[in-house]
């Protein structure tokens, strides 16, 4: 959309996974002008991707102060990120778990920048999909619903 912005993050090493369970978050901190600011994202790349983490954020003043530390980044800056809390899914060769219940289906609801951490879980499944330890039969698939204030606030909308 156009108050959106993906960020991606190199990691120390080109095959570095950022260790993430899917459907964690994390928290990037830096400094601006002497202030310390911290934001909270949900990734949209997958944990088993190497070598960075993209995240999704709004670029407008409903972003929150954090917004001018990552617009000031240029290449080859850093700043720190820490794994947070979140939805814990995991991945089995056969299966999705959540709290050690199989899933048979994943429905989500999402709004604004609240599709990043859909957008991580739905590549996560396609990926997992695409791979051939996916079962035959996955009838429950996955159902994406996902608004926004205006047209132009829907991010990654070329995407669908």
């Amino acid at each position: 959309g156009h108050n959106t912005a993906v960020y991606r993050f190199n990691l120390h090493g080109s095959m570095q996974q950022t260790g993430l369970e899917l459907g964690r978050f994390v928290a990037i901190r830096g400094s601006l002008d002497g202030d310390t600011l911290t934001g909270y994202y949900s990734p949209v790349s997958r944990p088993d991707d190497e070598g960075i983490v993209d995240i999704l954020c709004r670029t407008d003043e409903k972003g929150g102060p954090i917004v001018q530390l990552l617009t000031s980044l240029q290449p080859g800056s850093s700043c720190l990120m820490k794994g947070m809390g979140g939805v814990k899914l995991v991945r089995q060769p056969e299966a999705w778990l959540h709290d050690g219940r199989t899933i048979n289906r994943i429905s989500l609801l999402c709004g604004g920048t609240g599709l990043a951490p859909a957008v991580q879980i739905a590549r996560a499944y396609i990926h997992w999909v695409n791979q051939s330890t996916c079962p035959g039969d996955i009838s429950g698939g996955i159902r994406l619903v996902y608004a926004a204030e205006t047209a132009g606030d829907l991010a990654f909308i070329a995407a669908f």
